[in-house]
């Protein structure tokens, strides 16, 4: 089976630009996807090859915008307070509630909007996809850009009362093996190789003491402005809420917010703490949360 490099392409200029940079499973449909290496160090002797980034979330602590998912300290190789507090707990299933989750992090090429995107997911599409990578049959070459293979991920319509009750997701390659470097967009290599980058940054302790403090009295915390800087160090790496797994990361882009400071064409589309732009950008603070929806 060959790829319609001129649909794809076409398909790729047409690309809006209000498009988000997350890619998000759509239900009761075939999501077809190529995932991408982690970073262009996959293609190099003796490289890089592991296919996601991994970091840690403490979910619904509270359920108000802007407390949907609080990215764990563990992520940045830091002792975490809300860990320290859930250990606290004698009952196994009160602790669970506080204990943190993995999210796992992927470059895909988005077909439908022609360009590359970031796909968040919890354990259970990991775990699948993995169980392909060390299969023989399948191997690594799964993310091969001149003979790699597409990925279909299945997303089962769930009635609301059976949420959290069963697994809507299903993971199967696609036999034939595909070349897509006519149909990736200008600068892929770029984006795939700031995934890392995009890693949502951990806060200070005052904000985690903060959470702890208002877990234990059981109120509410006030707003806190969101850290700035980036995770030190190299990380490890939605709602998936099956027995497996929290959910595949919902990382769909809100809405801009609205504001005084004047917002640039690309906010809420490409924010990162690691970019110098964003670094000196006055929009930054609404920008990242509009892009990263913690």
């Amino acid at each position: 089976m060959g790829l319609n490099t001129e649909a794809m392409q076409k398909k790729a200029a047409e690309t809006k630009s209000g498009d988000s940079m997350y890619f998000k499973l759509e239900e009761g449909k075939r999501n077809v996807v190529r995932i991408l290496p982690r970073s262009l160090a996959f293609f190099a002797k003796d490289g890089d090859n592991d296919f996601a980034f991994t970091y840690s979330v403490h979910y619904r602590l509270f359920d108000v915008d802007g407390y949907r998912r609080i990215v764990c300290k563990s992520t940045a190789g830091q002792k975490c307070p809300i860990c320290d507090y859930a250990a606290s707990f004698e009952d196994r299933k009160a602790a669970k509630m506080y204990t943190p989750s993995p999210v796992h992090m992927y470059n895909v090429l988005d077909y439908d909007a022609g360009r590359v995107k970031i796909f968040e997911s919890g354990p259970y599409i990991y775990d699948e996809i993995l169980k392909f990578v060390v299969d023989p049959s399948w191997g690594d070459s799964l993310f091969d850009i001149k003979t790699g293979r597409d990925i279909v991920i299945g997303k089962d319509v769930v009635p609301a009362s059976k949420r959290g009750q069963v697994n809507p997701y299903s993971i199967k390659p696609i036999p034939d093996r595909t070349d897509i470097t006519e149909v990736l967009p200008e600068k892929w290599d770029e984006f795939v190789d700031g995934l890392q980058g995009r890693i949502p940054a951990v806060e200070d302790d005052a904000f985690y003491l903060s959470i702890v403090e208002h877990l234990r009295k059981g109120t509410m915390p006030p707003p806190i402005k969101r850290a700035e800087k980036a995770n030190g160090g190299k990380a490890v790496s939605e709602d998936e809420s099956s027995s497996d797994d929290k959910s595949e990361a919902s990382a769909e882009t809100p809405k801009a917010k609205k504001g005084k400071v004047e917002q640039p064409k690309c906010f809420g589309l490409e924010y990162s703490p690691r970019l110098a732009k964003c670094k000196e950008c006055s929009a930054k603070a609404d920008c990242r949360d509009a892009t990263l929806k913690l």
